[in-house]
């Protein structure tokens, strides 16, 4: 992270909070780490899950119904302007649900508010998606 500036380090530290939560297993801390008001817009912008709960519930259900075998991350991008961030990487992930392996990609694009010492997320989309069964 030698190439992002002090307050984009911290943002990008807020993001692998978040992604280490679910990833790791444990959804139910993603609360802590998002506002009450929290918008999920649905990929192509199909519509929108909106609040804590209902964000932290499909990270719940994904956790409780699907294994990941590989997660990988790159070409993070951050952008911090007085009290709100917009931070953005790109994944590739293989993961198995109901007995079948599927490689997701995309770019996850995050909107953070500045929040006591820390940030926290309050908006997200996930763009350029694929969601492919492997053979």
């Amino acid at each position: 992270m030698a190439d992002f500036s002090e307050q984009e380090a911290k943002v990008l530290a807020a993001l692998h909070e978040v992604n280490e939560s679910w990833l790791t297993g444990r959804p139910d801390s993603l609360g802590n780490l998002v506002a009450d008001g929290i918008v999920m817009m649905l990929p192509d912008f199909s519509g929108s899950i909106v609040g804590r709960q209902a964000f932290v519930e499909g990270f719940r259900d994904f956790c409780h119904n699907a294994r990941i075998h590989t997660h990988t991350e790159t070409d993070y991008h951050v952008d911090v302007f007085d009290g709100s961030a917009v931070a953005s990487f790109r994944f590739d992930m293989t993961y198995e649900r109901d007995g079948r392996r599927y490689r997701s990609t995309g770019r996850d694009l995050w909107v953070f508010e500045a929040k006591d010492a820390g940030w926290i997320g309050v908006w997200r989309t996930v763009l350029d998606t694929t969601d492919e069964p492997l053979s």
